[in-house]
């Protein structure tokens, strides 16, 4: 049973989702209004089309850079314990991380369970929905509860889910469109130049990506990155993370590594006016 200020406060939160179309207003609703019901320290949301294994879109919040750089090379099909476990109940799923046995678990799953380790992951509870309108699914993870998750608020988090769902595909769908015309400049601007070895849009790289790829290129933090773009680190990550989907890589050394044996950053000027 729900209290008039738990009602009150779900009602506040939908409405949030209904008007929320970016990755910060997904940061704040994840953050502060989930957050009131799960109290959590970090979180990662994953969307993708119901027919291939890589996400769409992956975000996270409070995560540490290094960590989310590690989840883009494992696969959650098979690393994540979680996963397979909530495909067959399609309820909210949780777990304490030390309780786990690794004799129970396969390589994978306690390579999994090794990366939570090493980034301070206490516990998870997570949950998900599969858009079979939309070809889409997405799941949420909430890392390092302040207690084991309640059927309360496992409740709470089934009503949530499927609004959360609905942010996370205006902001692909958004980002998608944004690449789209950033890809089309790029078509028509390298028919009229001359080639230099490879470039973003043969990795289908954005503007953005490409400019944020080679401040790391020059040695560039997230942040310092983030300060030189006039952008948030946030989005910095966020875009850390598309790019080295794209390039199929795990890390952002790796994502230099391929840029460079690619010549990505042949012929381009110092200024870096991509």
């Amino acid at each position: 049973m729900l209290s008039t200020v738990e009602r009150n406060f779900i009602f506040s939160t939908l409405e949030k989702c209904r008007n929320a179309g970016t990755v910060e207003h997904l940061e704040e609703i994840v953050r502060f209004f989930v957050g009131g019901f799960i109290p959590h320290k970090m979180s990662v949301c994953g969307i993708g089309n119901l027919g291939t294994t890589a996400h769409g879109q992956r975000l996270g919040f409070g995560c540490p850079p290094e960590m989310m750089e590690a989840l883009v090379s494992i696969s959650c099909a098979t690393n994540n314990l979680l996963l397979p476990l909530w495909k067959r109940q399609r309820e909210p799923m949780y777990v304490t991380i030390s309780e786990l046995d690794d004799s129970e678990l396969n390589p994978e799953q306690r390579e999994w369970k090794a990366l939570m380790v090493q980034h301070g992951v206490r516990n998870i509870a997570m949950h998900g929905v599969i858009d079979v309108t939309a070809g889409m699914a997405s799941l949420f993870y909430l890392g390092t509860l302040a207690e084991p998750l309640s059927a309360h608020q496992a409740e709470i988090f089934s009503m949530l889910v499927p609004h959360l769902h609905q942010v996370l595909l205006r902001i692909m769908q958004s980002n998608s469109a944004t690449a789209a015309k950033h890809e089309e400049k790029s078509a028509q601007a390298t028919m009229s130049a001359p080639r230099h070895g490879a470039s973003r849009a043969n990795w289908g790289l954005t503007r953005r990506e490409a400019e944020i790829l080679k401040w790391i290129y020059f040695g560039k933090t997230n942040s310092e990155t983030a300060r030189i773009l006039g952008i948030s680190e946030l989005t910095v990550r966020n875009h850390m993370q598309n790019l080295m989907l794209k390039l199929g890589v795990g890390n952002r050394t790796q994502a230099v590594v391929k840029a460079m044996q690619n010549n990505i950053f042949s012929g381009e000027p110092s200024s870096l006016s991509i």
